[in-house]
């Protein structure tokens, strides 16, 4: 096995691992005692390296479902405004159905013919 291919078998390895076990590799890694200190720092930074993908897909997903939600949010809005639109119509209506009723110029013969108290 190549160095390459160990690398490819480790990364996919270290991508299906939480952050927690990331973490304690981290940890493992900064603590063997058998390496000399540029492999373990090496070791170490590759390892902090993984926990770093992690968390970027783990926000990168979290920041879609945010976008999804507010993009549900904002078509409930529109649509909350176009029903109490509609929703307002009719009384509206009423009111000026009403007023036209009422206005001088369309009060009915009947009314007219009333006479005024003195």
């Amino acid at each position: 096995m190549t160095k390459r291919e160990a690398a490819e078998i480790e990364t996919q390895n270290d991508l299906v691992k939480s952050v927690e076990h990331l973490l304690a590799d981290v940890q493992d890694e900064s603590l063997d005692s058998l390496r000399d200190g540029s492999q373990t720092v090496s070791r170490t930074l590759a390892r902090f390296a993984s926990i770093l993908v992690v968390l970027s897909r783990q926000t990168k997903q979290e920041s879609d479902k945010n976008l999804q939600m507010q993009k549900t949010i904002r078509n409930l809005t529109w649509a909350l405004l176009v029903l109490t639109f509609l929703l307002a119509i009719p009384p509206v209506v009423g009111v000026i159905e009403k007023y036209i009723k009422t206005t001088p110029d369309n009060i009915p013969a009947s009314h007219e013919n009333q006479t005024q108290p003195n």
